[in-house]
């Protein structure tokens, strides 16, 4: 009898262990989904966002949310910052922006040069074809530097200032980025405000400061909100050095190869080229241009 109950509790014994391990395995398997928390104070651009406002902070614990708990695209763009950031801030700070524009990059095309939109924006800024040439870009059969994240930085700039002298705030420099500064300024008058957070806005545009908030959020501080990525794990950027082209080039493959470069790897250090009906050549422009090839170790 001792035998039988002995023999009964071992095996009563195994049956709930290895039901607690798998239970524990579950359990340990499951993604632990908090709220998060937003902290007391956040800026963009050096201007604090007024989060004391009910409907600002939750618009920008949407965007956090939707970021944060995004993990798949969320971590592609932290890869792909390190290939962008220090070339783009660079630039923006160059020409007296402040360096979170960067973000507004990021919220545009997920740093992709060459994403268009259904309709026809092009490249890390989002340009239109006319907007572009507005604000100084080449665009012709050859060459769209829309595609180019550093011309197209430039120009994005030239923008910014133009829309800061309108409204003298970064946040409805960046909203009006969206909407078109002719639209906010429109929604400003009819509101009897100048003042982004305060105002009724579309969608889009009313999520779109918030976003690119809470873009800076996740992608300065990874670590607090999950990501586990270190420096080592973002992509390179591109080290080039730069050769000024005076005379048409009859095949772009094989003045690449000269370089010591490939076609593919010429085109991602100068992706403003463009392939003319799958002809290889290059007109130059007047003045000459500018083409960057691999810097030599």
């Amino acid at each position: 009898m001792k035998t039988t109950y002995f023999s009964f509790s071992l095996v009563l014994l195994f049956l709930i262990t290895t039901f607690s391990s798998c239970v524990a395995q579950q359990i340990s398997d499951i993604q632990t989904v908090m709220p998060i928390k937003i902290p007391d104070t956040v800026y963009f651009a050096g201007e604090r966002i007024p989060l004391e406002d009910e409907d600002v902070k939750e618009r920008l614990d949407r965007e956090l949310i939707s970021i944060i708990y995004g993990h798949a695209s969320t971590m592609l763009l932290l890869k792909r910052s390190g290939r962008w950031r220090k070339p783009l801030e660079d630039s923006l700070t160059k020409y007296g922006v402040h360096k979170d524009f960067f973000y507004l990059a990021i919220a545009e095309s997920a740093l992709d040069p060459l994403i268009k939109s259904n309709r026809d924006a092009l490249g890390t800024w989002q340009f239109l074809e006319g907007t572009g040439k507005q604000f100084g870009l080449i665009i012709n059969d050859n060459i769209d530097e829309r595609q180019d994240p550093l011309k197209s930085c430039v120009a994005a700039t030239k923008y910014f200032h133009q829309a800061y002298k309108k409204f003298e705030s970064w946040a409805s420099v960046a909203a009006s980025y969206n909407r078109g500064m002719a639209g906010l300024e429109k929604a400003m008058d009819n509101q009897g405000t100048r003042n982004y957070y305060d105002l009724f806005l579309n969608s889009e545009t009313s999520r779109y400061v918030l976003r690119i908030a809470a873009l800076k959020m996740v992608l300065e501080n990874p670590k607090k909100y999950g990501y586990c990525i270190e420096e080592y794990e973002y992509y390179n950027t591109f080290e080039f050095d730069e050769i000024t082209i005076t005379e048409n080039i009859e095949s772009v493959p094989k003045w690449a190869k000269k370089q010591g470069m490939t076609y593919k790897e010429f085109r991602l250090y100068n992706p403003a080229i463009a392939i003319n009906d799958n002809k290889y050549n290059f007109i130059v422009p007047k003045g000459g241009y500018v083409f960057r090839v691999k810097k030599k170790k």
